[in-house]
This record gives C-alpha cells, structure tokens and sequence, in this order.
C-alpha cells in the first residue's frame, strides 16, 4: 500500500494520508491486557496455596482464542475462565502456587498467557510475588529420577514448628511410582520426615513428567505438591557368549565343564548375584568383572539316557538389574 503525504505552507502545518489502495485499516488488532500484571502476595507461610486471580481483557476489535498458558514450574496451576475472548471482553485468570517446594525469601512466579487472533500469535506474561517463610518445605524443588531398574529416591519434608502435620494420603499422578514415608524425626526445633519416591519395574520408557500430592491435616496447608520426572531408560543389553552352551557325549562318560562369557556395558561390571538351572543336573560356579564368567558343570548321575534340554537363569545386579537365560542342551549317544 503506497500513501503520500502533503504539507501545506504557512503559519499550521496539515497532515494529509491518503492510501493508494484503498481504505487505510483500523490499527486496533486483538491484543490480550491485564490492568495488574503484577501481584504482590506479601508474606506467606511456606506450604501454602497461594492463589490470585487477574482479570484479563482483550482490548482489541477482534476475538481472540487462548493456546496455552505456560508456567514457569510444576507448583503452579493457571485456570482461565475461558478459552475465546470477543472484541472487548473481559475474563479471569487464576493462578495457584504451591509453595512446599519454594526457596525461603523473595520469590516471582510467572506464567505466560500465548493466545492467538486471526494469523497473529501474542502473549500476555502474568507475575505473581511474594515472600516464603521457613515453616513448611519440601526438598529438592524439582527432581529428575534417570533409571532402568527399580529405584529409589528421596524427598525431605522439614517442619518448624512445634508438633509435626499429620498426613491422610500421599499419591502420585503415575500408576507406576509409589510413596513410602517414614515417621517424622525432632533435630532441635526442627521435624525431618523422608519420602522415598519408588520407580516400579512397570515403569514404560521414555520421560514422564509426574507430581506428588500429600494430604495433611494443616487447614492453612491442606495439600502440599511437588513436581518429579522420571527418565526410564532402556535395560543396558547383556550379552552372552556363546549364546547356547551343549555337551555331546555316550556312555557313562564324565561331560566336561562349558564356560559362558557375559559382556555388558564398558562402563559397568558384569555382577552375578545367582545362577540357578530347571534341571538339578547342572551347577555353577562364577565371577563377576568387567566381563562375567560361568562355569557350567554336568552332573552326569543325574542326566537321564535319552539327553536333557535345560536353562541357567543368571541374575544381574549390574550393569541392571535382569534374568539372562542361556538354552543348555545335552545329547548322548
């Protein structure tokens, strides 16, 4: 679109604009606002909800549609009221900040509003502020649990105050990681109690973004919530060498021993925790190291005329903790 622009010569000076390609557009384009972007919440007792709502608008003449609101961590929820805004209107927004897993002092929590109008993308960045006290906290404020077995790892739950929270529930939002909670135990005028985070085998690959939620009996903190991820990882792959272990022999011939190599990971031994067979014609001995050792052993007594087909299982507790399962084939002539 071309325009020209015209002075006049003289005492005033006159602006005139006129567009070459017809009529010049309004300039007003949907655009999301909040006459108080900024809260400040004051002091707050650490495991409490904080919660405010803005009021939002879309000041423009077009409707717009909200995409998301992102958050700056896993202790905050935002709730809008709605999704689509028409030319002018108003809605709220409200936002819930759990504050067991928040560093004592001055803190900003953020989240961004990313709404969309016709072919233009805005966001609209809300700020809530706000002072923790030392009462109530979980520790670490965020955790990331990498593992390709069952693991455990640890929460602490600090207290100052005179008599620890009593807790109703603990669950977590995955069916595949559990709690378990020990009793609260007075250092000075402070109560430690440990929650272990437990990563069942159940656990698919992949990354899950997950959160805990505690229920206690503190009416000013009646729920306290933290954010964890766990990373599962494929199971380091065990391999065996050679794959099948067999004896050929005739008679009452003693069978000699059969020697199974295990390689794993370069980085982590091969542990064997026990070997046991599915035919009590077979024992073992062994070594773990970077490369494990099996030593097969036939007890020929026991195999009967016509030959057997058996398994060893060997059980890992590294490189990960696993059942290798070697075919072992006996044939007499």
């Amino acid at each position: 679109m071309g325009c020209r622009i015209h002075i006049s010569h003289g005492g005033d000076v006159m602006l005139r604009v006129a567009c070459l390609f017809g009529i010049l557009p309004a300039f007003a384009h949907a655009q999301l606002v909040s006459p108080t972007p900024i809260h400040n919440v004051g002091p707050v007792n650490g495991g409490v909800i904080v919660s405010h709502v803005f009021e939002i608008q879309n000041s423009g003449d077009r409707p717009l549609q909200l995409l998301e609101v992102r958050t700056g961590c896993g202790c905050l929820k935002a709730l809008p009221d709605r999704q689509a805004f028409g030319a002018g209107e108003k809605g709220n927004l409200r936002i819930e900040v759990h504050t067991a897993t928040q560093a004592v002092g001055a803190n900003v929590w953020g989240a961004e509003v990313r709404y969309r109008s016709a072919d233009r993308d805005g966001v609209l960045n809300l700020r809530l502020t706000g002072n923790v006290q030392p009462d109530l906290q979980l520790r670490p404020a965020a955790l990331v649990i990498h593992t390709a077995a069952t693991i455990k790892h640890p929460f602490t739950l600090t207290e100052r105050r005179a008599k620890p929270v009593k807790l109703s529930s603990v669950t977590t939002t995955s069916p595949h990681v559990r709690l378990e909670i020990s009793e609260p135990v007075r250092q000075g005028e402070t109560w430690f109690r440990t929650l272990h985070l437990v990563v069942m085998p159940s656990c698919p690959e992949g990354r899950h973004e997950c959160s805990m939620s505690i229920m206690t009996d503190d009416p000013n903190a009646p729920e306290l919530r933290a954010p964890f991820t766990v990373v599962k990882k494929t199971p380091e792959v065990v391999q065996v060498s050679p794959p099948v272990l067999d004896w050929l022999g005739s008679g009452n011939e003693a069978l000699p021993a059969r020697l199974a190599i295990l390689h794993g990971s370069e980085e982590k031994p091969v542990v064997i925790e026990e070997v046991s067979f599915s035919h009590p014609g077979f024992k073992a001995t062994w070594v773990s190291g970077p490369r494990g050792t099996i030593r097969v052993i036939v007890d020929r007594d026991r195999i009967p005329d016509e030959g057997v087909e058996a398994t060893a299982a060997v059980r890992l507790s590294s490189p990960s903790e696993k059942t290798v399962r070697i075919p072992l084939t006996v044939r007499l002539r």
